[in-house]
């Protein structure tokens, strides 16, 4: 395993919280009706920060393409940053996008003025005055907002078409050029990674091999293997990306949307229906923390995006 047993379901269970949470938050945000013809029509309201991006039904099918250039887009500026050795730039630009999304997060439940202040102090505290608590409570609302404003972009289609061009895209970056590694530790250096973190210390043993000469009988000397094992407790921290919390929460509320738009469910039953790709993710979040090994970095997203698309078929066959 990774990491400990406990610090393992830790992580996991923050992950179960935060998709949760979002679900309810985006469940909470969309806002349904009907048109004249009794049609089941779902429209998206003012955020905090304004008026979301939108495209029309009919052209969201290839949208995951734009979605995918823009993350490539993103990664060359962080690496552009490392190599220039540029970390406050990354943290004051990691800073207004926390804000942002928790302002349109809390917006969905408080007054707008309140959530944006709300937002700054958090967001503040995140980026500049970070702890393990702070940064973990933060992580939960977080990607609420960010599913709030890419939902309106996507369909079912172009949600499975993102799926599977993340998954890739990860297994090249951790795997091949190891360049998603080089853009975690810059994040962890500069105390501003977006995703969950939890420091813990964990035992390691090290045994070493020595040579002692011992009398047998005054006859002669004899040389013999000793082993020592010395223990020591190694600072660790478990991580978990914040694309991997996204993407999974980004699919499950697409799911949801669809089911109110084209199979007529009302919002509750829809954000419970929702629940099953949270349970399948879950599991393949947790086969994979129980059969990596230590100090080895995985891409997780190829596990989580078989559990979101194990979870829509279970769905579909319940409905």
């Amino acid at each position: 395993m990774k990491h400990t047993f406990q610090v393992t379901a830790l992580l996991i269970m923050i992950f179960v919280f935060t998709q949760i949470v979002g679900l309810y938050t985006v469940n909470r945000y969309l806002e349904v009706g009907k048109d004249v013809n009794g049609t089941v029509v779902v429209s998206y309201g003012n955020t905090t920060m304004g008026e979301p991006a939108y495209v029309p039904e009919q052209d969201r099918s290839y949208t995951f393409i734009i979605i995918t250039i823009s993350i490539l887009i993103m990664t060359a500026i962080l690496l552009l940053l490392i190599k220039f050795q540029l970390g406050n730039l990354w943290k004051y630009g990691f800073f207004l996008a926390v804000l942002f999304s928790l302002a349109v997060a809390f917006g969905v439940y408080i007054n707008k003025y309140i959530a944006i202040g709300a937002a700054l102090v958090l967001a503040y505290f995140k980026v500049f005055k970070p702890n393990p608590l702070t940064h973990n409570i933060v992580e939960i609302f977080l990607y609420a907002g960010i599913a709030i404003l890419v939902l309106p972009l996507l369909n079912i289609y172009s949600a499975i078409g993102l799926l599977i061009v993340v998954s890739l895209y990860d297994m090249y970056a951790v795997w091949k050029s190891k360049h998603m590694i080089t853009l975690a530790k810059f994040q962890a250096d500069n105390k501003a990674f977006a995703g969950l973190s939890i420091p813990y210390f964990r035992a390691e043993k090290e045994e070493k091999k020595g040579m002692k000469v011992v009398s047998v009988k005054k006859a002669k000397n004899v040389k013999i293997n000793t082993g020592t094992v010395k223990t020591e407790m190694k600072p660790k921290t478990a991580i978990l990306g914040g694309g991997d919390i996204g993407f999974t929460l980004i699919f499950a509320s697409v799911v949801m949307e669809m089911l109110i738009k084209s199979e007529g469910i009302a919002k509750i039953p829809a954000f419970f229906y929702s629940l099953i790709i949270v349970a399948f993710v879950t599991i393949a979040l947790a086969l994979l923390f129980m059969f990596s090994k230590k100090d080895k970095f995985y891409p997780a997203m190829p596990f989580l995006s078989a559990g979101c698309l194990v979870g829509f078929l279970a769905i579909m066959l319940i409905i």
